[in-house]
């Protein structure tokens, strides 16, 4: 094999292979050899016909094609080592490869890659409007988590006036309509509530308190601009509301008896419940709060770095990428990508498709900028890093590192997603704590 030329044009990087004569016929050789266990040579038995009878019963543009791909295949790792072309930027997987000259004694081709664009880094040292404040954890906190802790043990009790109040369990029907339509997900009998505990839209729970048992009511309520069904997205709705039954809440002593009951590990009186939750909540906070900063990072990067151009197949391959992810969530749904697509408040496969690519297009502008980074900072992965992942993501699927590491050293391309992934959080962790700092 031999690269006789590398240039580039545009944004592509070109490079012309020819493959020396006697690796091309002993390619075409191997490749005979194994079509002929398929070939019928009359007065032979299959595949025991001589290499010289059976050429001529062998498709010769089928012997070339499976060759080309073979030697392509023995040889692009190579191709991708050459000295001269790892002096360049450019996007390994994918390359568009065109045979130019295909002859018995003769073989080039044409590989045509896409070039990485140049990336101008904004100063991610000093990225703004980060939440730094320390996690504030109130009484009001601990008393609601305490209620969740202990929600199944709650005595109900008929309440006496009938009339509904803050914290009240209330049995009801509900029918929602739009401009006097029904609309799906907008009805239900028998539904439970407790009011406060904010589980249906803004509003909705305010204008039941006060009602009575057996009451019948209109209400009319706006659901939120970031509705998830987008069809009901910021628009008013009327719901028919029939009050069946109303009940008090009263909840479980917390003496030591009942908290011990409670089974949770090295808590067994009120003020170790009190400390316990109070470090759980705080421990949400956090999590929830790096999430938060970990968003304006990702906006950040990708709305102030200078990207000198997104690569076509780059985008192309994610698309696809996340198309998949959808089509999956489809699948565990049990319903088709049409009605999965329409649920996320699309009327056309188009409008979903180009949120997808406009997804896609983010997600590699961030890919590009964070690599960057990864590079100016010289980030690299070490063994107990990589341990670490490997632990966590065998955990997540219930089996042993041994069994998770069998299965990716047998596939090239996932150990490959798996090291720039482990990379990319370890940069986004490096920025976390570059802009933490007051």
């Amino acid at each position: 094999m031999n690269i006789s030329d590398i240039k580039e044009e545009g944004q592509k990087i070109i490079v012309d292979v020819s493959f020396n004569e006697n690796e091309w016929k002993k390619t075409q050789e191997n490749t005979l050899k194994e079509l002929a266990k398929k070939v019928k040579v009359p007065g032979f038995r299959n595949g025991k016909a001589p290499i010289s009878k059976i050429k001529s019963y062998v498709d010769q543009n089928e012997l070339l094609g499976k060759s080309v791909d073979k030697i392509i295949k023995a040889n692009f790792a190579n191709i991708l080592e050459n000295s001269d072309l790892q002096k360049k930027d450019f996007i390994e997987n994918y390359p568009e490869i065109v045979p130019i000259v295909v002859e018995e004694n003769k073989l080039e081709v044409k590989f045509t890659f896409e070039r990485l664009p140049k990336v101008e880094l904004p100063d991610y040292k000093n990225i703004p409007d980060l939440i730094k404040n320390e996690i504030q954890v109130n009484d009001s906190d601990i008393d609601e988590y305490i209620s969740k802790i202990v929600e199944k043990d709650i005595l109900l009790s008929q309440k006496e006036n009938g009339i509904i109040a803050n914290g009240d369990f209330v049995v009801f029907d509900y029918k929602g309509t739009l401009d006097g339509v029904a609309f799906a997900g907008g009805e239900q009998n028998d539904a439970e509530l407790v009011i406060g505990s904010k589980k249906f839209i803004p509003g909705f729970e305010e204008k039941m308190i006060g009602l009575k048992e057996n009451e019948q009511k209109t209400i009319e309520v706006t659901f939120p601009s970031d509705y998830p069904q987008k069809d009901l997205a910021g628009k008013k709705a009327n719901f028919e509301l029939k009050i069946k039954k109303i009940s008090t809440r009263k909840m479980p002593d917390l003496n030591d008896e009942y908290i011990a009951s409670l089974q949770i590990p090295n808590v067994s009186n009120l003020t170790q419940l009190k400390d316990f939750v109070k470090k759980d909540i705080t421990i949400k906070k956090e999590n929830y709060n790096k999430q938060l900063n970990v968003e304006k990072i990702v906006n950040f990067l990708i709305k102030n770095a200078k990207i000198e151009f997104i690569p076509e197949k780059m985008i192309s391959y994610e698309s696809e990428k996340i198309f998949h992810q959808y089509q999956s969530q489809a699948k565990q749904y049990g319903i088709s990508i049409e009605q999965f697509i329409n649920f996320q408040g699309f009327s056309t496969i188009d409008d979903f498709n180009k949120m997808i690519d406009v997804t896609a297009s983010e997600n590699v502008s961030y890919s590009l900028v964070i690599d960057k980074i990864s590079e100016e900072m010289k980030l690299t992965i070490s063994d107990s890093e990589s341990e670490e992942y490997y632990k966590a993501v065998a955990q997540q699927y219930r089996i042993s590192v041994e069994e998770l590491k069998k299965i990716i050293t047998k596939n090239d391309e996932m150990l490959e997603t798996i090291e720039i992934s482990i990379l990319r959080n370890k940069t986004l962790e490096e920025l976390l704590k570059l802009n933490s700092k007051e």
